[in-house]
């Protein structure tokens, strides 16, 4: 009984002092550019089944391809040793979250360059999305945390000589970094890309309204050349269409 009361008093600490209800800002801000109403149907749980599954389209010597990163995709992704060593384990990424793996590959005889903050998301309620970064990942897993931090407590808590031996050091030990280095390794991010490299990565955004069908991701002004004072005199734009599964 005494060990029993002692669990309860010490998930009641990690509930109310160790976890943080408070939601971060960055989750308090709005998740797209679109009608206030459409909001609590935004970053909403749901695993998505998108038809086609990637997209490939050729401008200019710019060659992007596009596929959705499915929640089996990133597991399978994620856990290749071969591409993270010894940081591979379990996506970063959950389930309020869509994501995209995109590849650029220069063919031209000049280099170009992309900004990643231009990648729209467009769903057919008038919703669009811009991608989201570390940060935001990071602020929605410690506003999560709390409660996985209760149910390992609770699975990991065994008999001892004087009742039930709690791991402490579990609860109050640091978050991991895995999931950091994972996202800092796998997201696409802004640049340069000169002829003959191909690159990779992730673009991620908040789930798109639950009830969406249709969707275009806009990979927009990709610039592919400059005059010799480096201001861009041609761009490239990709636009992908998808649609939900029934």
């Amino acid at each position: 009984m005494r060990s029993r009361t002692v669990l309860m008093l010490l998930l009641a600490f990690v509930v109310a002092g160790c976890g943080n209800s408070r939601k971060s800002s960055l989750l308090l801000e709005r998740q797209a550019v679109g009608p206030i109403e459409e909001g609590q149907f935004l970053a909403q749980s749901k695993s998505w089944g998108l038809t086609p599954e990637q997209h490939s389209s050729d401008q200019g010597g710019v060659k992007v391809d596009v596929k959705y990163a499915s929640p089996e995709f990133l597991a399978e992704f994620f856990s290749n040793k071969e591409n993270f060593g010894d940081w591979a384990g379990p996506s970063p990424f959950y389930s309020e979250n869509i994501v995209f793996y995109v590849t650029i590959s220069n063919n031209s005889n000049e280099r170009v360059y992309f900004n990643a903050d231009e990648f729209v998301l467009v769903d057919d309620r008038k919703n669009q999305y811009s991608r989201i970064g570390i940060d935001h990942i990071n602020a929605f897993s410690d506003f999560k945390s709390p409660v996985s931090t209760v149910r390992k407590v609770v699975k990991d808590a065994r008999p001892g000589f004087y009742g039930l031996n709690i791991p402490v050091g579990q609860i109050l030990s640091k978050k991991s970094q895995k999931p950091f280095v994972l996202m800092i390794q796998s997201l696409m991010k802004s640049g340069w890309i000169y002829p003959g490299v191909s690159y990779d990565g992730l673009v991620v955004y908040w789930n798109p309204n639950v009830n969406a069908k249709d969707f275009k991701l806009h990979l927009v002004n990709i610039k592919t050349k400059f005059n010799a004072d480096d201001e861009a005199t041609a761009k490239a734009d990709f636009v992908f269409d998808f649609s939900a599964k029934e």
